[in-house]
């Protein structure tokens, strides 16, 4: 396809895409319910890549349930903006972890929910008294699946506590169907008790011309090879660092940008770099405003991703949206949610591998475009207006069943 033909592709799609919003926003659904939203344990974490997908949830919710709550740490990590909804700071006397498994439901109560969610896999260890439908999502598997050195895995008190607490919940998410294997097989949960709802990407991921003015802030020129993601040994960013030596080598005029935070103690980019002669061509920019990330895929040449695991892999998805050909792992999540419209490599250690499927995106026009246009038809499936149909839909099945589990009225 042309670049020409894509460009009418992306106009058609753009319109489509929008009409058909507009008529689902029309016959939005609503939930005669309160529900909250469990982030107070997130925001111990580095959770820079999943702030979009949680402010996209919060703010699509808002105007079909009844009242929308998010709870909130003392302590956050990271800015995250909710709109509407009202915000619950935890009590300091359950800031503890074991003092939160144990009693964090009856502050649920106290707050008036008739539904709590955890976006992230965590699960209270007793509900003792509380009459709140119970939602969590699961992404993955990492720290059973990952070697130890990768992944500090769950000690076997903790995953049994976790599996019986799992079995609690009136409705277990899970992000893709890799993610609900892994949760069945770890978790020990019945294969049909895992509804799969996938994560979102907001209408703020779409093709155009990049914020020249936020890329020279950190310092980037076009073009540009994109890695989006926490700087962490699972995400196997040293091998993109080795395969842009590599791209370099066969003349690729690009700079390498990293963009994400790094994890503490992680040092296997900087050494590789360093080792690589690559100072001059790589930018690492740490953490950037949820706002700001667009504009890095819509600027982008291309996103390399060889992450050794992923749940859903939100940055190819984010990608493909923003018409940035993406190459990526075949494994776990990624082969069901790039479909089929990415450049795929077998073994992400393989530098070799990973650079021979990126060069071919950036010396074949005609290859990268095919991606652009194809990649825009299949991250059609994850925008907003369709996926808060699953997950009203998941709500009103915990609250259907928690109602049936109390034996009175919700």
């Amino acid at each position: 396809m042309s670049a020409t033909g894509v460009m009418a592709a992306v106009r058609a799609m753009a319109e489509t895409t929008q009409q058909e919003a507009d008529s689902r926003r029309l016959a939005l659904r609503t939930l005669d319910a309160s529900v909250g939203l469990a982030l107070d344990r997130l925001d111990r974490r580095r959770h820079h890549i999943f702030a979009i997908w949680l402010e996209g949830l919060a703010a699509h919710l808002s105007p079909c349930v009844r009242e929308l709550g998010v709870t909130r740490a003392h302590v956050r990590n990271r800015p995250m903006h909710f709109g509407g909804a009202n915000e619950h700071v935890i009590p300091r006397m359950l800031e503890s972890h074991y003092a939160y498994a144990a009693f964090g439901p009856r502050w649920f109560d106290k707050l008036g929910f008739d539904l709590v969610h955890f976006p992230f896999l965590f699960a209270p260890y007793s509900w003792a008294g509380s009459r709140v439908a119970r939602v969590v999502t699961i992404h993955g598997s990492a720290r059973n699946e990952m070697p130890y050195e990768m992944r500090k895995r769950f000690g076997m008190g903790k995953l049994a506590r976790m599996t019986e607490a799992l079995a609690g919940y009136d409705a277990i998410l899970a992000v893709s169907e890799s993610a609900r294997r892994e949760a069945s097989e770890f978790y020990g949960i019945p294969d049909d008790r895992i509804r799969v709802v996938h994560d979102a990407i907001g209408d703020q991921f779409r093709p155009g011309p990049p914020s020249m003015q936020v890329l020279e802030r950190y310092g980037i020129r076009r073009p540009f090879i994109l890695s989006l993601c926490t700087l962490r040994p699972k995400k196997n960013v040293g091998t993109t660092v080795a395969a842009f030596a590599g791209l370099r080598r066969r003349g690729a005029p690009h700079q390498l940008v990293l963009v994400g935070d790094k994890a503490p103690g992680y040092t296997e980019v900087d050494e590789r770099i360093a080792e690589l002669g690559l100072e001059a061509d790589v930018v690492q920019t740490g953490f950037v405003p949820a706002a700001e990330v667009p504009e890095f895929y819509r600027g982008a040449s291309l996103l390399l991703f060889p992450s050794f695991h992923e749940g859903f892999g939100l940055p190819v998805a984010e990608a493909q949206a923003s018409g940035c050909p993406v190459v990526a792992t075949n494994a776990f999540s990624i082969p069901e949610v790039s479909g089929g419209a990415a450049e795929l490599v077998d073994d992400p250690r393989s530098v070799d591998e990973v650079a021979d499927r990126a060069w071919a995106i950036l010396e074949d026009e005609a290859r990268r475009n095919d991606l652009v246009a194809r990649g825009l038809e299949n991250v059609r499936r994850f925008r907003w207006d369709r996926i808060l149909d699953t997950t009203i839909d998941a709500y009103e099945y915990a609250l259907d069943r928690s109602v049936s589990r109390r034996g009175g009225p919700r």
